[in-house]
């Protein structure tokens, strides 16, 4: 990726490029609304993005990074295997042209973040949109003003196809409002607790399973300057837990027996229900996968149960069924690459550039990784976007000590010597 096209910009005021990421960002969460083969209002303003940008590109024969690139030729490849098997191929190719979309828009988005626009307030409109949202919906949860449209029959959907894609767009939206909080902007804190109650009224277990695991996750990488009397009387608490779980073991696992037995719309409600679903699909994907090592085809995959047809709900478990081993690997990567993205930002944390918290960046990844165990996120628009904007930042933070570089090696070797390095590296 080349240099950013002009100068930072010190306005606070979002700018030209700023305005149209903004359009993009309100037009998210609007999943309810749905065209021809699941296409969002987002995927109208996508395409009139891609073709004036390309043109750009194209004129002024830019160069773009490919970040993933290897992670998304193992889906590809196979998605393509298993499109040979696929009993449904037109199903099949539908769904790897949508992965070639989302992957060009993914990294076309990058580069135009990059080059024109400033995270922060990137960021700052994010929050804010996905904070309307939760907030209008957990008010639509508790009083009906908005006659249930957003708080669903028994659980809310806000403005989504259903609660899990909610709950996973409202945690995402958690952890950057997080890094935006840890990189010097406290104001940020005052969302975070609007956006959990987004989470526990779309009462998806998988959403909260991401949400807690992430949490876990940047709490552990977080700073460590702990003075060591606090360390302690942690730890002397923490064993004051063990001992009291021990001492009343049975009756907190009969209280858990209950909560998750209790009903659907209720915190961590349903899991019992949700495993019994997901137990005989995954069941039935053991036995395709047997059948078919390669794959049955991308978006192919369905199993009956006594709950009906399922696919599925398993990121993982999909990629192996419908496109195989190298689908799995490929996916995996994703996660492993986005792990990759958040080092480098630590890497610039660590020289003292430190425009987000880094640990909230990792909870952001954690979190993915354990709610893709419970769904299937590899379509999800926001997903791609927070990749987008993860590999920003880092050709950002890269090209600013690229051109720091020259002042520290002044005093190195003579301008022609460095030259003649440079055209040999």
């Amino acid at each position: 990726m080349t240099a950013p096209a002009h100068a930072p910009r010190r306005s606070r005021l979002p700018g030209r490029a700023e305005l149209l990421v903004i359009v993009m960002l309100l037009a998210v969460p609007l999943v309810a609304v749905q065209g021809p083969a699941h296409t969002t209002v987002l995927d109208a303003i996508n395409a009139l993005f891609l073709a004036l940008y390309w043109c750009y590109v194209l004129a002024r024969r830019l160069r773009l990074a490919v970040p993933l690139q290897l992670p998304m030729w193992l889906i590809l490849i196979g998605s393509v295997g298993g499109l040979l098997s696929a009993d449904a191929p037109g199903v099949a190719v539908l769904t790897i042209a949508q992965d070639v979309y989302l992957y060009v828009w993914f990294i076309t988005l990058a580069d135009f973040l990059a080059r024109f626009c400033r995270p922060a307030v990137v960021v700052a409109a994010w929050t804010v949109v996905a904070t309307a949202v939760a907030l209008l919906t957990v008010a639509d949860a508790h009083t009906a003003a908005l006659g249930g449209q957003f708080a669903g029959d028994v659980r809310a959907v806000g403005t989504f196809e259903n609660p899990n894609m909610f709950g996973n767009y409202l945690v995402v939206s958690f952890f950057l409002c997080w890094a935006a909080a840890g990189g010097g902007r406290p104001a940020f804190y005052c969302a975070m607790p609007l956006l959990v109650a987004g989470v526990l009224s779309s009462a998806s277990n998988g959403a909260l399973l991401g949400l807690s695991t992430g949490t876990l996750t940047a709490l552990l990488l977080g700073p460590t300057t702990v003075p060591q009397r606090r360390v302690g009387l942690v730890l002397l608490a923490a064993g004051a837990g063990v001992v009291l779980f021990a001492l009343s073991f049975e009756r907190v696992l009969e209280e858990s027996l209950g909560m998750f037995a209790g009903p659907r719309g209720a915190i961590g409600g349903g899991v019992l229900k949700a495993y019994a679903e997901r137990s005989d699909v995954w069941a039935g994907l053991v036995e395709s996968v047997a059948r078919v090592p390669t794959g049955v085809g991308p978006g192919n995959f369905k199993t009956e149960t006594a709950y009906g047809f399922y696919s599925a709900h398993n990121e993982y478990l999909g990629m192996l069924a419908e496109r195989g081993p190298l689908g799995l690997l490929g996916w995996c990567g994703i996660l492993l690459g986005a792990g990759l993205l958040v080092l480098r930002l630590r890497a610039a944390a660590a020289r003292g550039d430190r425009p987000f918290g880094v640990a909230p960046l990792f909870g952001l990844v954690a979190a993915l990784a354990a709610h893709a165990a419970v769904v299937e996120m590899l379509h999800f628009r926001h997903v791609w976007l927070a990749l987008a904007l993860l590999s920003a930042v880092a050709a950002q933070r890269a090209t600013a000590q690229q051109g720091a570089a020259p002042r520290r090696a002044a005093t190195g070797p003579p301008a022609r010597a460095a030259r003649v390095l440079v055209e040999a590296a």
